[in-house]
């Protein structure tokens, strides 16, 4: 599944897939939504703010698979 999350200006892009039980997430494309990042400054960020970008793609996980069931459950319903 793909998902999507915004983080301090950036639009990512995140694969997401399971390992044992657990959610984990490859970041597909980056895209710059405020001002260009130098590249250092964009390590920089991506490395000092993993836990927290993790932390946006397990919500917006969570959010998308709430969705899911809900379409589901109307369509079984319908």
């Amino acid at each position: 599944m793909e998902i999507a999350i915004e983080h301090r200006g950036l639009q990512l892009t995140l694969e997401v897939y399971s390992e044992g039980g657990v959610d984990l997430f490859t970041v597909t494309g980056i895209e710059l939504a405020d001002a260009p990042y130098d590249v250092r400054e964009l390590g920089k960020l991506l490395d000092c703010d993993a836990f927290e970008i993790e932390r946006l793609g397990h919500e917006e996980l969570a959010r998308q698979r709430c969705i899911n069931r809900l379409a589901s459950q109307e369509e079984r319903a319908a």
